[in-house]
Formats: C-alpha cells, structure tokens, sequence
C-alpha cells in the first residue's frame, strides 16, 4: 500500500513538473494590445508610430519617414517588417507589463535598439492649416507642447507632437543637409523661438498666390527672420530653409542678443517676460514652489507669503486659461528691456510683467521679471469678473481641480450671494472660517472624552484640566492652520489668523510637554 502511494505521488509530481513549463507559454498566447499612438526613439532619430492591431495583424505608420509597419503580435512581442520606401528591415519588440512602453530591435546584426512609450497628449492638439497664420500657431502650440525648450506643459507625446510640427515644415532632403527631420524641425523652432511677433500679423485672409513670406521680428534688435509659407493642395505648409541659412541666422540671433546662451535659454534666471511666463505655466507650476518665484510678493508679509503665492498662481492661471492659449513667440524676450510688458487688460485689473532688481545670494544685484504687486492685488477682482467666460479649448482638457476653487464653486451653486464681498472677503470665507473654528472646538472636546477612556483622572483632577485646555488649544489651532489654504484666505485676515493659530498651539503644547 505504501509503495503504491509513492508511486502515485511520483507520477503526480512528474505530471504537474510537465505542466509547468507549459503554463507561461499558454499564456503568452494573449496577444498584448498595440493600437495607439507611440513616442518611439532610436539611435540618432525618432517618430510618431501610429498603430491599428486587428486580432494578431498589427499595422503602423509614421508620416515623419514616411514609413510604415507590418507585423503580428505574439504574447507580449511584436514581430514584423518596417518600410521607408526602397529601404526596409525586420524588428522585433518586447512590450512592458504595464503596457506603456515598449523595448525593441530593428537590426540585430548591428544591435540597433529602438524604444517607445504609449502617449495621448498628440490627440489634443489640432492641426490647422488653413492658412499662413493657422500653420504658424499649430506649428508653436505642438513645438511648444511637445518640450522643445526644454520648458514641460504636455502630459506627454514629446516625440508625435514634434512629429505633427514635422509634418507642417515643407522642405526637401537636400536642404535639410544630411540632419534627420525631427533635428531640423527643432533647429527650425529654435530660430523662430528667438523671434517676438503676434501671430494675428500673419497673413490669414484671402490670399491670391501659393507663396507668401512673413517677416519675424526680434524683440530689441533689428535682426529678423523671413519665413516663407506655401500652398499646396489647398493647405499650407511652412518652408524650411536651406540648414546653412538657418544656422547662420540662429547665429545672428543670438550674436544680436549679446547674452549668454545659457542664460537666454534657462526659465528659472526670469531673465524676460517669455520666462517668467514659462516658470508660471510648465510643469513646474503644478508643485507650487517654484512658481512662486515669478510673482512680486513684496508687498506680503513672510508668514503667509507661502500660502499666498500658492493661490496667486492659480488665480493667475485661471485667468489666463480664460484668455487663451500662450504662445511664447508672442511675449518679449529681451533681457536688456526695461519696459513692462502688459499682457492684458481690464477694468478690473491688469496681467502685466515688470523688471525687479534683486539680490538673492548677496553677490550683485541682477535684474529679474516678474508679475508685479498690483496684478497680484487685483488678481481675485479680475478672476471674479472673468469666471463665467469658458475655459480657452486648449485647456478644457486639463481644468485644475483646486480645492479652494471646487469650494467656492460649490459657494456659488448653493447662493451666488455666498460670493458677494464683506470686507476682504467673501460671504462664504467667513461662513467657512467659522465653521472650521467651530470644528476645532467640537473636536478638542472630542479629543478630551478620548484621553479620559484611557487615562485616570483621580490622583490629580487639576493637572488633567490643564491638559484638557491644552489639547483644546492645539486641536483649534491646527483646525485654523489647515483652512488657510483651501478657504484662500487674503492677507489681511490670513496673518492674523496664522499668528493665532501658531499661538494656540505653542500655549496649549507648553503645559502637555
């Protein structure tokens, strides 16, 4: 009986050690998902691959090489050819777990790699190119997207936005000079990006010929850049120049400027309005500090200047998601400038940028940019009386989700008199701020009945009564601490309210210690 036990465990053992191996492969049969559109680099180059999969037949295209791929999935890898008109190769790619990247070769021999990542960001930007004027702003918003400045505002796609720009420029293989297309469409930004000029000076109404050439200004210097637009097949493209006229011109350019390049080319020294324009709205706004360093807070006092700032720049970003789109192009980035560059006006306030000596690590005074205290002071008026004109469309996709604006959109859909003003601020601050006063009462007795389930009272009741006071005091503090930023409490009632807060806290933590 025993040995015919082990025998039937052996033969079990050795049946489930067969298995096994088979195990991964039948699940290797499920075909990974392909279709999207891919950032995708390779040695020296890149594009935009979009890809359809049907079942196992994966096909893809990527206009910027005119190229396209055949392939069939196989579990988590993609197997097939690409094509580029007579030339053509075999690749092999490996998708992640996650499905968002992708890791591959295309010549093994030599062991070329080629990578991507599954981006959306290209499918929110559109292309128009109805006109001079319609190309140029679709040319600007997808280089300006897409991080050709170093300088983040999409969620991703850096490679198909440029690959959408690539597709504006109208240039042949000759002048391009033996660069790929992505490399001379980036030069070709570069250029324009040193000039200033408002695209609404682009021609755009009834236009008579195919040709057309626009004059591109440099702000503060007499260089300029003539760029010329073509028509053909009822849309227009930009014409790229021959890649000695444009090296030769961003030469000028920057020879006309007589900064540093590195100074010119890094946001964070706010060394025009262009970059104090760039620190307010790329990625870098969303963390809240660094922000903080376009705006003029002079005028506010250290204690709350933190809080302050946070909200300054939503407000200002919510105002200018109203405005429109920014295109950097439009904005003057001349460091030696000292005229203040007004961006927008209003009854109830203006967006203007103005130059501010600074001194920050004691080695010199340096001129910097930034938003000045009156824009600062009329930023909530001029958010009020704008609050109800739609989002631009560019933005739609990307509405913040603040706290203190979901708040007091939820004020004005309750009573939109809980927005009309008393004093320094509206109705429903005052309402919230009581509130929250009042929670931090009601939970420092809260806390109080907690204590006493835990601790006993007996031996010395006096002692425990001090206690009892001095969580309420921290309790209430902490409770005004947090209703600083989410209520945006102006400075003139937030200092008051942050020393009081601090003071409660300090007195009640004195006796607890």
């Amino acid at each position: 009986m025993l040995l015919l036990i082990r025998t039937v465990a052996l033969i079990g053992a050795l049946a489930l050690a067969g298995l096994l191996p088979a195990m991964p492969q039948a699940h290797a049969q499920d075909a990974a998902n392909w279709t999207g559109v891919w950032d995708t680099k390779w040695r020296g180059g890149g594009a935009q691959i979009k890809f359809e999969q049907t079942g196992a037949d994966v096909k893809g295209v990527y206009p910027l090489y005119n190229g396209r791929i055949e392939a069939k999935a196989e579990g988590d890898k993609l197997v097939g050819h690409w094509f580029e008109g007579d030339r053509q190769g075999a690749f092999t790619f490996v998708q992640s777990p996650d499905g968002g990247s992708f890791m591959g070769r295309f010549d093994a021999a030599t062991a070329e790699w080629w990578t991507g990542v599954r981006v959306s960001a290209v499918e929110d930007v559109r292309v128009d190119q109805s006109s001079p004027m319609s190309t140029m702003r679709s040319f600007l918003q997808t280089m300006n997207e897409s991080g050709a400045d170093n300088v983040p505002r999409a969620t991703g796609g850096g490679m198909g936005l440029a690959g959408l720009a690539a597709g504006l420029v109208d240039v042949t293989e000759a002048d391009r000079g033996g660069l790929n297309m992505p490399d001379y469409t980036k030069l070709l930004f570069t250029v324009i990006d040193n000039a200033t000029f408002r695209l609404w000076s682009l021609p755009h109404d009834i236009i008579s010929s195919d040709e057309v050439t626009a004059t591109l200004p440099q702000y503060g210097t007499r260089v300029s850049f003539a760029v010329t637009f073509r028509r053909k097949n009822g849309d227009w493209f930009i014409v790229g120049p021959p890649l000695g006229q444009l090296q030769a011109k961003l030469a000028e350019f920057q020879e006309a400027r007589g900064e540093a390049v590195d100074m010119v080319d890094d946001p964070s020294r706010l060394a025009s309005p262009r970059d104090t324009f760039k620190v307010l709205l790329s990625g870098l706004t969303e963390a809240g500090d660094p922000a903080q360093a376009a705006l003029d807070l002079r005028n506010y006092s250290q204690a709350v200047r933190g809080d302050e700032a946070f909200l300054l720049e939503r407000y200002l970003k919510k105002v200018i998601d109203r405005i429109g789109y920014v295109y950097w192009q439009e904005i003057p980035d001349d460091p030696k400038s000292n005229t203040p560059f007004v961006y927008f006006e209003h009854p109830a306030g203006n967006i203007v940028i103005g130059p501010v000596e600074t001194d920050p690590d004691g080695t010199g005074k340096r001129k910097i940019w930034q938003f000045t205290p009156e824009t600062l002071a009329h930023i909530r008026a001029l958010y009020a009386d704008v609050e109800d004109v739609p989002v631009a469309p560019e933005f739609a996709a990307f509405a913040s989700t603040d706290p203190f604006f979901i708040a007091r959109g939820l004020a004005r859909e309750i009573s939109p008199g809980l927005l009309t003003r008393a004093g320094p601020m509206e109705h429903w601050q005052w309402w919230m701020l009581g509130l929250a006063a009042l929670a931090g009462i009601v939970f420092g007795f809260i806390a109080n009945a907690l204590i006493s389930l835990f601790v006993r009272r007996t031996d010395s009741p006096a002692f425990f009564r001090i206690v009892e006071w001095a969580v309420r005091s921290i309790v209430l503090g902490f409770f005004l601490l947090l209703t600083l930023r989410p209520l945006g409490l102006p400075q003139v009632v937030a200092a008051p309210v942050k020393a009081i807060a601090w003071s409660l806290i300090v007195i009640g933590a004195v006796p607890v210690v």
